[in-house]
């Protein structure tokens, strides 16, 4: 612990700190449990953190944590939100701050129709079950073999790859 609490010396009066994955808080809440760390802590939910918490009195202990210590809780849906709440974080606490792009932003010139063959689709994620690249594959088998000219891929790695990989086979 002298290596840690002289590495977060220089920062322990720091307005906030954020960390960016909630499995990441490691020693956060040591430091503030004995007063080391003075700062505010703002901790991001992206979902895989939330499927990663310990379960029974870990979990008990660990929300405790969160509840006393944390300043504020930002998730990216209201779907993990209720997720966590129902876990036991305290809904006040949570912020919800969507990560995505503002469409808006990007104009499209309706009165012009491009047709590009073959219509293409890429999907970037974890390659973890809850996450359903399977249901993608699928449907494009679906797509074409009602005659659609259509490419899917996939960019990421987890432990479902050689699933998905044995899927796209399976389905030519």
């Amino acid at each position: 612990y002298i290596f840690i609490l002289n590495f977060y010396l220089k920062y322990r009066n720091s307005a906030a700190y954020h960390v960016h994955f909630a499995n990441e808080i490691h020693p956060l809440f040591e430091l503030k449990e004995i007063g080391f760390l003075k700062s505010k802590i703002v901790i991001t939910f992206h979902g895989y953190d939330e499927h990663d918490l310990p379960n029974g009195l870990p979990l008990k202990n660990l929300i405790h944590h969160f509840n006393k210590y944390v300043a504020h809780i930002t998730a990216n849906t209201q779907y993990l939100k209720n997720k966590l709440v129902a876990k036991g974080f305290l809904a006040n606490k949570i912020k919800i701050i969507p990560i995505g792009i503002d469409t808006d932003f990007f104009e499209n010139d309706t009165s012009e129709i491009i047709e590009k063959q073959p219509f293409k689709v890429i999907t970037v994620g974890r390659f973890v079950e809850i996450k359903g690249q399977s249901f993608g594959i699928k449907a494009v088998k679906l797509l074409k073999d009602k005659g659609y000219k259509i490419t899917y891929t996939l960019v990421g790695y987890g432990e479902e790859l050689s699933n998905l990989q044995q899927l796209v086979k399976e389905l030519n």
